[in-house]
């Protein structure tokens, strides 16, 4: 399925994500000039297969899931912060990718209940490990196609890194940053301590690798790059949809729903994020079946209120499409935006501009 065509204001998105997307799949990275996405993928990958230490090809833990806390996502109506999913897409800037590569770095280190200590440098050194800057995917956004040289795209790349992690230091308090010992005072980015999925600014706690009873993501959306192809947007939905999966019974996993008071009051997402779904579905993630009584233009449905007291609507439902992050995230991605189709429901794409349904 493509992305569907519509208004200008949606091509000119379309136009600016793919320019964005160009940007990633450009980039290079070191004087053999390796296109940066190459070696995020090999690195992504030695880290799944054997803990990531350099060298090292003895298998690790290898898991499948990435487990992750309900508190992540969801919360009571009567928590005054929220869960830290919206807020940290309400800012630009790595920190929701590199919080959730963080996850996914202790885990393929860590057994379950374990403690997390970093052991990556923000830049490339002689260190056992990678640094944080070879396993993140990022680029400047330039209308210029020219590409830039690899030595000022690794700079910019670490100035990004440690600015999300300032942030969630000091915004979202999901990290404590050491400071420097010695010379003038300055944050040491290579001693970070990895706080727990729930903390927020009144309350942290020390992470440990969760239990296998939260919600979880295949190792894919990692290794096949979907962590980097994808908007804050539709990480924050796609996250969503897994939590709301683990919810249900596994003989419900190929027909969940999220209701809107939920939605709204529980996981505080927007329905202008919400709509991020449609794009989810492009892309070969999911697939939603909506109540079958609703218009596929206007997304309404006659009589609604007799229906609904009647108890004749049925929510949209969702299933994860079972090979979809088994594909690799920046063709498929571009592939969907490249070949729009005519649109069965009102534009997605419009509500990265603020249009809401």
């Amino acid at each position: 399925m493509s992305i569907s065509t519509g208004s200008p204001s949606a091509a000119w998105t379309r136009e600016r994500r793919l320019r964005v997307l160009g940007a990633l799949e450009q980039a290079v990275d070191g004087r053999e000039a390796r296109h940066l996405q190459e070696v995020v993928t090999d690195n992504l990958r030695h880290l799944w297969r054997t803990g990531g230490k350099k060298g090292d090809d003895k298998p690790g833990r290898q898991p499948e899931e990435v487990w992750i806390r309900d508190g992540f996502v969801f919360t009571s109506a009567e928590d005054a912060h929220g869960p830290a999913l919206p807020r940290l897409i309400q800012s630009k800037g790595l920190q929701l990718r590199l919080y959730l590569l963080m996850l996914f770095d202790a885990q393929c280190r860590h057994e379950a209940g374990s403690g997390a200590r970093n052991v990556r440098p923000v830049s490339p050194n002689n260190g056992p490990y990678r640094s944080w800057s070879e396993l993140v995917l990022s680029a400047p956004d330039r209308k210029n196609a020219q590409p830039m040289p690899w030595q000022t795209v690794r700079r910019l790349r670490e100035r990004q890194i440690k600015e999300a992690l300032v942030a969630l230091e000091t915004q979202h308090r999901l990290l404590d940053v050491a400071m420097a010992k010695v010379g003038r005072r300055r944050r040491d980015f290579d001693k970070l301590t990895l706080l727990a999925e729930d903390s927020n600014p009144d309350r942290q706690a020390r992470y440990t690798v969760a239990e296998e009873q939260h919600f979880s993501v295949p190792r894919e959306f990692f290794t096949n790059l979907w962590i980097f192809a994808l908007t804050d947007t539709e990480l924050a939905c796609y996250l969503a949809l897994r939590w709301a999966q683990a919810q249900v019974q596994p003989s419900d996993h190929n027909s969940f729903f999220i209701v809107s008071r939920e939605r709204e009051t529980n996981l505080r997402l927007t329905r202008t994020t919400w709509n991020s779904i449609e794009r989810l579905q492009a892309f070969g993630l999911i697939q939603r079946t909506d109540h079958p009584g609703r218009d596929p233009y206007s997304g309404t449905i006659e009589s609604f209120r007799d229906k609904w007291q009647a108890g004749e609507v049925i929510p949209a439902r969702y299933a994860f499409v079972n090979d979809g992050v088994q594909q690799r995230a920046l063709p498929t991605v571009r592939d969907a935006l490249t070949n729009p189709v005519a649109p069965v429901r009102p534009d997605p794409l419009n509500a990265l501009l603020g249009t809401t349904t």
